[in-house]
């Protein structure tokens, strides 16, 4: 016998869902595509046209990495970002919130039960 039932699971989804306030643009990364007038050979990553547009909530976290670049110093922002169950994110994805871009680097859609999906996102400065 389980401890609460499907509806009762949903309507404790509903309620998470109301503190997700911002509104979020998932676009899924896309096959490499390789760029052939390129010398060095790289492939370039390309998102889908087509978006998913829904609510979310976006949790900033104290880490930020940084990096060297050629001639810069690059930082990265680490959050989280709680999105409805009903998405489907993977790593490599590209979120935009207020127009800024960040990219997923992992999910936790393999919960058994979960109130919401937990995504791991990345801003690059």
């Amino acid at each position: 016998m389980a401890l609460l039932t499907d509806k009762q699971l949903r309507a404790i989804q509903r309620l998470g869902e109301q503190s997700f306030k911002v509104t979020c643009i998932l676009r899924k990364r896309l096959a490499f595509q390789k760029d052939l007038t390129n010398p060095y050979g790289d492939s370039d990553v390309s998102y889908a046209t087509s978006a998913s547009t829904f609510k979310s909530w976006l949790v900033p976290s104290n880490a930020v990495d940084f990096s060297m670049g050629v001639a810069q110093i690059i930082s990265t922002g680490n959050f989280r970002l709680r999105i409805p169950v009903d998405y489907d994110p993977d790593a490599g994805d590209k979120v935009t919130i207020d127009g800024e871009d960040y990219y997923v680097s992992e999910s936790t859609r393999e919960q058994t039960w979960p109130e919401w999906i937990t995504c791991r996102v990345r801003r690059i400065q």
